[in-house]
């Protein structure tokens, strides 16, 4: 492999009299073998973060640049948009960077023998199976999860059950590295028994499927949903085409873990609401379509911290309204039933094949299918005294009257 990077011009020979007044860093190196890749079976790897006891290693020298590679999220959002999407690599992309003559004393290879061989491999021009590490079936235009890689992992690694399970772990306080208790160890190994059925979960390559009319109207619509356990929200996009026919289609979800310091059950609820209007404003600047936002929540206390004036409440609930309202507007928000909303699959969860043949999950609520007139009641007036008063967390005020009083002299 080195000998090939010598004749691409990649790396290029020197005599050791040029290393005698030379300071520098030999940089290890090693190969990484890919038996799945038909083209690129054989990879180096350069080792830039060893180093001696009391020394730094090469990439502790060096200035820490910009992050250059796109958001994963963010680019595989950007799929969807067209019916066709290309994808390319650049041939040992970081190969490619020349470096300034004064950089290369900081390079240095150890060779060791190496013998030429002539031994060929033919190029696999079969369509392409992976996308961002995710599998692509061609024929249907679906993406879906190969877990054989998770499997593989699994087996060979006792102590991933301590990481996927690691919640449990601390609330419990097991030791990190004891045995999972029964009611743990059930719980791993009916999660492992349908780490299998991940490929069930196919998603379409392009947001407006097998639509082939003009559309024209563009909405997301976000919904939140918390427990005392997760919290999270999951967006759609849906779309009027001309005909006035209405669809919907799946972008994205995110969920939390909720913290382990313990939190109302409002409080989960708004800070799901946050999280539904971040992940909101990261899609719509992804897609760039010029689509109305709805935001919606099953709860009427959110609902009425987030259409109300921050300042009026406590210092938690205040911060998360400001942020809120800073990324959205407030008539954009609006009340539906916790029955409607397809963020409850979030708390619950659900196996991979119930999953797979979820409508509610896929396409949202049946009413977003609907006109506007069958939509719950959007910027409905909640007024404060309909609500308990504790949960609202007001934030209290004193108002203090100081007067001063003055003896007159009298002579």
């Amino acid at each position: 492999m080195l000998l090939m990077t010598v004749r691409e011009g990649i790396v290029e020979h020197t005599s050791c009299d040029s290393l005698s007044d030379s300071q520098g860093f030999y940089l290890p190196h090693h190969a990484v073998i890919h038996s799945d890749k038909p083209t690129s079976r054989i990879r180096i790897v350069f080792d830039g973060s060893a180093h001696e006891d009391g020394h730094l290693s090469l990439n502790q020298s060096l200035y820490t640049g910009p992050n250059l590679p796109p958001n994963i999220l963010e680019f595989l959002l950007c799929i969807p948009k067209s019916p066709v999407a290309f994808t390319a690599d650049v041939k040992s992309a970081f190969l490619q960077i020349e470096l300034d003559l004064r950089d290369r004393d900081f390079m240095f290879l150890l060779q060791g023998v190496e013998t030429e061989s002539s031994e060929t491999s033919a190029i696999d021009l079969r369509q392409p199976t992976k996308v961002l590490e995710l599998a692509w079936d061609p024929e249907k235009d679906l993406i879906y999860f190969d877990p054989k890689d998770l499997l593989n992992l699994m087996s060979h690694r006792e102590e991933l059950k301590r990481f996927i399970l690691s919640v449990d772990l601390w609330t419990l306080g097991v030791d990190w590295n004891s045995k999972l208790l029964p009611k743990l160890r059930h719980k791993w190994q009916q999660w492992s028994s349908e780490a299998e059925s991940l490929t069930e979960i196919k998603i379409p390559q392009f947001y407006l499927g097998g639509t082939d009319q003009e559309i024209s109207k563009f909405e997301i619509h976000c919904f939140s949903d918390a427990s005392k356990l997760a919290y999270g929200t999951i967006l759609y996009l849906r779309f009027v085409t001309c005909n006035k026919e209405i669809e919907t289609s799946f972008i994205c979800s995110k969920s939390r873990v909720a913290p382990l310091k313990s939190l109302t059950l409002p409080r989960l609820e708004l800070t799901a609401a946050l999280l539904s209007a971040r992940l909101a404003k990261q899609v719509s600047s992804c897609l760039k379509f010029d689509a109305n936002i709805y935001y919606w929540t099953d709860s009427i206390i959110s609902y009425y911290w987030i259409c109300g004036d921050s300042s009026a409440f406590k210092p938690y609930v205040k911060n998360c309204v400001q942020e809120i309202q800073l990324l959205s507007d407030t008539i954009q928000w609006g009340h539906c039933p916790g029955k409607d909303s397809p963020a409850d699959l979030l708390l619950n969860g659900s196996s991979a094949v119930k999953l797979a043949q979820n409508e509610l999950w896929w396409h949202g609520t049946p009413w977003l299918k609907l006109t506007t007139d069958h939509w719950p009641n959007h910027n409905q007036d909640i007024l404060g005294s309909e609500l308990c008063s504790e949960e609202l967390e007001h934030r209290s005020s004193m108002h203090v009257a100081v007067t001063q009083q003055r003896d007159l002299l009298l002579t």
